[in-house]
């Protein structure tokens, strides 16, 4: 892990759990990224521009579309108490979207479509907080 080119984060995120991370390698600190967001416009986006995403999303087995509610498991919890009148926060990568802040909110939404918000790869920059 390095702090190399990493931002001064006013939040003092420098912990995994307090972050988020488009490719699995950089780090952005999450209350930076609300605040950075704050102003955006909420976008519609059909939910199948994430469909390469499922396999990223690695806290259960299977398929997002897949998971059933369980008591037992964390996540799972998580999803049912998500609430979706928050948008998602998300960064479009190669044509794709790449969830950044949402994941829960984003398998709970029961329609096609998803609230998100867009922030670009340069505003993500400013608020690296680490790479690995």
């Amino acid at each position: 892990m390095s702090d190399a080119g990493a931002t001064d984060c006013k939040h003092v995120c420098k912990n995994p759990f307090n972050s988020c991370s488009a490719n699995g390698q950089d780090f952005y600190c999450v209350k930076c990224l609300w605040e950075i967001t704050e102003s955006y416009p909420v976008t519609l986006i059909s939910k199948s521009k994430f469909d390469t995403q499922e396999d990223d999303i690695t806290w259960f087995e299977g398929a997002w579309r897949d998971l059933k509610y369980d008591p037992d498991n964390f996540h799972s919890r998580r999803v049912a108490n998500a609430d979706l009148s928050y948008p998602i926060i998300v960064c479009l990568i190669e044509n794709q979207y790449v969830i950044l802040d949402g994941c829960h909110r984003f398998i709970k939404e029961a329609t096609e479509w998803v609230n998100a918000k867009i922030v670009s790869q340069d505003e993500l920059n400013k608020i690296k907080i680490f790479e690995f």
